[in-house]
């Protein structure tokens, strides 16, 4: 039986975090971009095999250093980047995937493992942030199940698709996948982890 995948959608580094851009300047941005990148790479090496959808040639190719699989990105946004990814894992009969945000600098082995063991008749589970308003990551039981809603309010979109298409799901709120790094408010967490 193949392992599980781990997809991580990855924005090119250069334009990542903008919304910090009144804090730090693009190249801080930049490091603080590729730094929570090898982070939740490096978690999610350790308990499945890895999938990086990406235009930026940096991801890919620190990817496959990493032992992980790369996908050049060819649609233009997060939501269709993803499905292009999750379209090539159901050619290659890949399940179950967890889609896993790149920006989680508390993001343990343990998150993931928990991601990845739901309980019996689940079959979608949304690992929301501390707002409860978005998705961090979001384990599909197979690649195909599941229309993609990231965006604003993606937790509750992603729960009506589940009810939608009849699916078992379940809501996630752990430290380690709700804390995100987006806004100037969320800096302290690095800290944290000093």
């Amino acid at each position: 039986m193949a392992r599980p995948v781990i997809l991580i959608p990855v924005k090119p580094f250069a334009r990542a975090k903008s919304r910090l851009a009144g804090v730090m300047d693009d190249a801080a941005r930049e490091v603080l971009a590729r730094r929570l990148f090898a982070h939740v790479l490096g978690q999610a090496g350790q308990v499945a095999d890895v999938l990086v959808v990406s235009r930026d040639e940096d991801a890919q190719a620190q990817a496959r250093a990493a032992g992980a699989m790369a996908l050049r990105e060819t649609c233009a946004g997060h939501n269709p980047a993803l499905a292009q990814a999750l379209l090539k894992l159901d050619r290659m009969a890949r399940a179950p995937v967890l889609i896993v945000s790149s920006d989680l600098p508390l993001l343990g082995p343990q998150d993931l493992r928990v991601m990845l063991a739901p309980p019996m008749g689940v079959s979608v589970m949304i690992a929301t942030d501390t707002a409860g308003q978005g998705t961090n990551a979001l384990y599909l039981a197979h690649p195909a199940i599941l229309a993609l809603r990231f965006g604003p309010g993606s937790r509750a979109a992603h729960e009506r698709e589940a009810q939608r298409a009849g699916l078992g799901c379940r809501v996630i709120r752990r430290e380690g996948l709700a804390r995100d790094l987006d806004v100037p408010a969320d800096l302290p967490i690095l800290l944290s982890r000093a």
